[in-house]
């Protein structure tokens, strides 16, 4: 009991060192950094909104504007991207520590997951601006909060399964920065699920859990005639395999002691 205590607070005090040693650095090197943050989805949202004013693309049956859709989706896409990612730049840069300057695991992944949290509250904080500009409001928030928390485990207990493969082979690491950034196109990102397996282009979108992760927070405003719960049950239910299989499998391997 004691060691678990002991632990807690050296991970607290880790975190906090660790934390305050990041602003520091932010502040030196980016004057603008917070600007960076939200200049991505903005453009998107621009950008996508002014090739729909061209009728470039057809969405209809939308019942919000589609700038806010499009903002809406990439935030929570953009969280997805960055979540997966995590654990491997976390494994990278604890084994790339010298041992005298080796936090704990967690303290680096806490660490780290904090940094997502804040770039992210940012970008959802000008979600809300601009749903405020639009007058649009969720309504079933149950949905966004179900839709937001399955986001959350899936991409990170996906993010370490592939990890070791990426860290182990250097090709495949390669194929998979190469391939990742268009997994935007088979996500409802820019357009609503399209339920409609005879097309075989649109049963890759269904074969993508993220399709379904982003169409239960979508469905807080949008109306859908399909049940997302049961299978947002199966990848809450598959995630937590993906961390048991790390954990079991692959911790000694990448000499993650703690």
């Amino acid at each position: 009991m004691k060691t678990n205590v002991s632990n807690i607070k050296k991970i607290f005090n880790q975190v906090i060192f660790l934390n305050s040693k990041s602003s520091t650095n932010i502040n030196k090197e980016y004057f603008l950094s917070f600007f960076w943050i939200i200049f991505s989805p903005l453009l998107v949202m621009i950008s996508w909104g002014f090739m729909k004013s061209l009728k470039i693309i057809n969405v209809s049956n939308l019942e919000v504007p589609y700038t806010y859709f499009v903002l809406y989706n990439f935030v929570f896409f953009s969280l997805f991207k960055e979540l997966v990612s995590l654990p491997r730049s976390t494994i990278s840069g604890y084994l790339g520590n010298s041992d005298a300057y080796r936090f704990l695991f967690a303290s680096e992944f806490i660490h780290r997951l904090l940094n997502v949290g804040r770039d992210f509250l940012i970008r959802f904080l000008v979600l809300i601006l601009v749903a405020q500009y639009y007058s649009v409001s969720p309504n079933f928030i149950i949905n966004e909060v179900l839709g937001f928390l399955c986001i959350v485990i899936f991409s990170i207990s996906f993010g370490f399964l592939i990890a070791p493969f990426l860290m182990c082979i250097k090709d495949l690491s390669k194929l998979w920065s190469l391939i990742f950034p268009y997994t935007i196109f088979i996500s409802p990102v820019f357009y609503k699920i399209p339920f409609d397996t005879t097309n075989s282009i649109f049963k890759v979108i269904l074969y993508n859990p993220l399709s379904y992760l982003l169409g239960m927070m979508q469905s807080s405003y949008i109306s859908y005639n399909y049940d997302f719960i049961p299978i947002l049950l199966w990848i809450t239910f598959f995630s937590t395999i993906y961390i048991a299989i790390f954990f079991i499998f692959f911790k000694k391997r990448l000499q993650i002691l703690h």
